[in-house]
């Protein structure tokens, strides 16, 4: 028996795979656990699950433009370790990716056979890593919503009801926790309509396929519905959906646009290049031969889905690649399950070695990307304010409310939802008519209704281009400001506002 031989029997039980595979998805996402903050998406999620753990109401108290499902588990992790530590968070995205490989890969497993299955589990453990350290190791919206997401991919072919019914409520969680997961509803739908009832590809009569697709799309609406047991359904609607057009639609130049583009394709590409060769050439066989389009047409809509979220208003985050993964994985995985000799190792070359490198990058992430310090202005926070105090922050700072664990003043957790500034944008003056209807509103009520016990002005010190912003631009707010508070002090060239004595202040 060859070493190789001995190497496939040792690997081939059940129990073998389930425990390599978690080992493995836990190991790639080993930097988080020794850093926090990868990527400020972290600190507004821990912003809003700081208010939420302080009695406050998500999108009454804190708002941001994104679904409910990420701040409730950080809120849940700050309870549970009585600190706003975020590696916990960590530890919860790599289980998370964890248990989408284990789904992805028994699945490849019981239709294509124990290779597949450790190829569909590779692919999904290494390209969930593999991008520089912020789109890599953070436990952001896009990390969450991967288990869920892998789940409706897969359960929504099986074929029966109740797999439908998973499969739906898992979308529906994917899209509670990254709302560009909605677009998989066309996919799912597809799937629940020409499953294959496990080994045949015999969908069944069309009122089985009826009842598959009704309950796919009950359990999908029913599970985002379910948002409104923990906050207002109309707010979440707006924050996540509806209100959200014109930061999708906001207009762009063409040049930069294209070259970011370019960029964000082309890193994908070398990163993870088993994957998309693999589903480059099964693409190709698709379109030679149309007879079997049936067997993966919700495969391709699912990876469709996931590409239309990585367009969505033209920012292209190396993360927002996450959403293609699991679809593309189950695409490929039986392809590579029949490569021999030199084309296995140069394919398992193509996972192992980008995966090992972005595990070393992470390590470092501030080589690639420098984030700016909260740690000087969270400190004059946590001595000048006491817990439950809030603090507004003009600009877009939410590390000062992770750090200095306060919750947002003014409701919103960055003023961009004022200014229209956004990732991918020049800053400046014409992103305003890109500004959030309904956020100076929320801003105010929330004034009134809990005024901040510091105000910190950092487009004085030019963070994340604030300067192209000043306060003295948005007249109400400077002058709201200007006759409640005063100035005390500037740290790092952020400016610092403490209120004025009552008999001072505006009536």
């Amino acid at each position: 028996m060859t070493a190789s031989v001995r190497v496939r029997e040792l690997l081939r039980p059940t129990w073998v795979f389930l425990a390599v595979v978690v080992a493995l998805a836990l190991v790639v996402r080993t930097p988080g656990y020794v850093h926090q903050l990868f990527d400020p998406d972290e600190a507004a999620i821990a912003s809003q699950a700081i208010t939420i753990r302080d009695g406050g109401t998500l999108y009454v108290d804190a708002i941001d433009r994104k679904p409910p499902l990420p701040p409730f588990v950080y809120e849940a992790s700050f309870r549970l370790t009585g600190s706003t530590d975020l590696r916990p968070l960590h530890l919860v995205a790599a289980l998370g990716l964890a248990g989408a490989a284990l789904v992805l890969g028994l699945d490849a497993r019981r239709r294509h056979g124990a290779r597949a299955g450790w190829w569909a589990a590779l692919l999904t453990v290494g390209g969930a890593v593999a991008f520089f350290p912020v789109d890599a190791q953070a436990a952001n919206y896009a990390h969450l919503a991967l288990f869920p997401g892998a789940v409706a991919v897969v359960w929504a072919r099986r074929g029966t009801v109740p797999a439908s019914a998973l499969a739906g409520a898992a979308l529906g969680v994917a899209v509670l926790s990254r709302q560009s997961w909605i677009a998989g509803i066309v996919a799912g739908l597809a799937a629940s309509w020409w499953a294959d009832r496990g080994s045949t590809l015999d969908p069944g009569p069309a009122t089985l396929r009826v009842l598959r697709v009704a309950t796919f799309l009950g359990a999908t609406a029913v599970t985002v519905a379910a948002a409104g047991l923990v906050v207002p359904f109309s707010e979440f609607w707006a924050w996540t959906f509806s209100g959200t057009g014109g930061y999708v639609l906001s207009e762009v130049a063409l040049g930069p646009t294209l070259g970011r583009f370019a960029a964000t394709v082309a890193i994908f590409v070398v990163f993870h290049l088993t994957l998309v060769v693999s589903g480059v050439l099964a693409g190709r066989d698709r379109i030679r031969s149309w007879d079997g389009w049936r067997s993966d047409i919700d495969l391709w809509l699912w990876v469709f889905a996931g590409c239309a979220g990585v367009l969505a208003g033209f920012r292209f985050f190396g993360h927002y690649w996450l959403q293609v993964l699991p679809p593309a994985v189950v695409l490929v995985a039986p392809r590579l399950a029949h490569l021999e000799g030199r084309a296995v190792r140069l394919a398992l070359a193509g996972v192992a070695v980008p995966t090992a490198l972005a595990v070393a990058f992470a390590f470092s992430p501030d080589t690639f990307r420098t984030l700016p310090d909260p740690d000087p202005l969270a400190a004059y926070v946590d001595a000048h304010t006491d817990p439950g105090d809030t603090v507004f922050v003009w600009g877009n700072f939410p590390e000062v409310h992770w750090v200095g664990d306060r919750p947002p003043g003014g409701a919103l957790v960055h003023s961009d939802f004022i200014t229209g500034r956004s990732g991918g944008r020049e800053p400046g003056p014409e992103t305003l008519d890109d500004a959030t209807d309904g956020a100076s509103t929320a801003l105010f009520r929330s004034f009134r209704r809990n005024p901040p016990q510091l105000v910190i002005d950092t487009s004085t010190a030019a963070i994340r281009d604030y300067d192209a912003y000043p306060l003295t631009r948005f007249t109400a707010i400077d002058r709201w400001v200007r006759e409640n508070y005063v100035r005390v002090t500037a740290i790092d060239g952020a400016q610092v506002w403490a209120p004025r004595a009552p008999d001072e202040r505006s009536r």
